[in-house]
């Protein structure tokens, strides 16, 4: 049995709701649901305008609704509770068992961007005013964590990477389309990081401004230290298959960087399709000599 979002509906905001909801959750066992209709407001939509912090054993079940990222918030919109924490890093902080996922139509929304963006390793124009980092603008974000699973959403207009992991294991994503605009930069749709191992990426469509699918461990100044030791950072074990996808940022569809000592292998990667629509600017196809 689950929770019902809406039995929280004396509260403030559609954030706390769902807080409160995924904190009861974790004392009773039970999965929480969001449905299609807001009962506090009336509406078919949910504003997010605080992280959604997630417990081990959190189950979120998203059925035929719509959230989306309130205007001027800078949160992601889902995060494992213990990445926000210090000690994010270490084996006592690990979580486990976080599941998200969507029955019907289902739509994370970046909606108006908050105006903070990446450039050059730094976040550009907002440093200076707001103490943020660039990675809070992913729409969701997890660190230290085992069996992870997130699967049957469409991810819209993500205002950074859509998806971002980092020391995560044993975790699968699948069945995510995106609807990507170009609207603002550096918008990824998984980004597989420092120290990720086991992982499952499939059944990714749709269309994004940047990178698809990314396996990344750098020592970069714009990510957090996330790893003790070197050798923590290494990323192996990955499987992404059934990628049918474009990018309108003239990026990669897949792409594997490495530097400053991390490695990545034991990678397979199957059945990459690239999807852009046609257009009467595309180059003219070669004519078969024969």
């Amino acid at each position: 049995m689950y929770l019902n979002v809406n039995d929280y509906a004396h509260l403030s905001c559609d954030s706390d709701m769902i807080q409160a909801a995924l904190d009861q959750a974790q004392k009773t066992g039970q999965a929480i649901l969001i449905p299609k209709i807001n009962q506090r407001t009336g509406k078919e939509i949910w504003d997010i305008t605080k992280t959604l912090l997630l417990h081990s054993e959190s189950s979120v079940l998203l059925q035929n609704c719509h959230l989306r990222l309130g205007d001027g918030a800078v949160c992601n919109m889902f995060a494992n509770k213990n990445s926000k924490i210090p000690n994010a890093i270490e084996e006592n902080d690990k979580q486990r068992h976080i599941t998200i996922r969507g029955m019907g139509n289902v739509v994370l929304d970046g909606g108006i961007h908050n105006g903070m963006y990446e450039d050059n390793g730094i976040s550009r124009k907002v440093m200076k005013k707001y103490p943020h980092h660039i990675s809070e603008n992913c729409m969701m974000y997890f660190r230290n964590v085992e069996h992870l699973l997130v699967e049957n959403i469409t991810i819209k207009n993500h205002r950074y990477w859509g998806i971002c992991m980092y020391t995560t294991s044993y975790s699968r994503i699948a069945n995510i389309h995106y609807e990507s605009e170009s609207n603002v930069p550096n918008q990824d749709g998984v980004d597989v990081c420092k120290g990720c191992h086991d992982v499952i990426v499939e059944n990714i469509t749709g269309c994004v401004g940047d990178n698809m699918i990314a396996l990344l461990a750098t020592e970069d100044v714009i990510y957090s230290k996330v790893v003790n030791n070197l050798s923590d950072g290494d990323i192996r074990n990955i499987t992404i298959r059934n990628i049918m996808c474009y990018g309108v940022g003239g990026c990669a569809l897949v792409r594997l960087l490495n530097h400053d000592g991390y490695k990545i292998y034991n990678i397979r990667i199957d059945n990459v399709i690239e999807t852009s629509p046609w257009s009467d600017q595309d180059a003219s196809v070669a004519q078969n000599p024969d």
